[in-house]
């Protein structure tokens, strides 16, 4: 299930490297955004839930939270 997330954020993020403009990049980049602060809710709840070990379902959200930060930088409107 996790893999099916991680998966899922990887073909929004090739799909947004093969545009040209910038608003619509700019559009995509939020997209992938949310979905990435969705991924991290459900993580959240998966720990909650057992689950996820909680050592790696914070490892998770750690490497989603830099992945956020660094798209923000391309997206310096949010």
């Amino acid at each position: 299930m996790h893999m099916k997330k991680i998966l899922t954020m990887s073909v929004v993020i090739m799909l947004l490297s093969f545009t040209s403009s910038k608003s619509s990049n700019n559009f995509k980049i939020d997209e992938v955004i949310n979905t990435l602060e969705d991924m991290k809710e459900w993580m959240l709840y998966d720990i909650e839930t057992n689950d996820i070990d909680k050592e790696k379902g914070l490892i998770y959200i750690e490497n989603i939270d830099v992945a956020t930060e660094r798209l923000k930088t391309l997206n310096p409107i949010k």
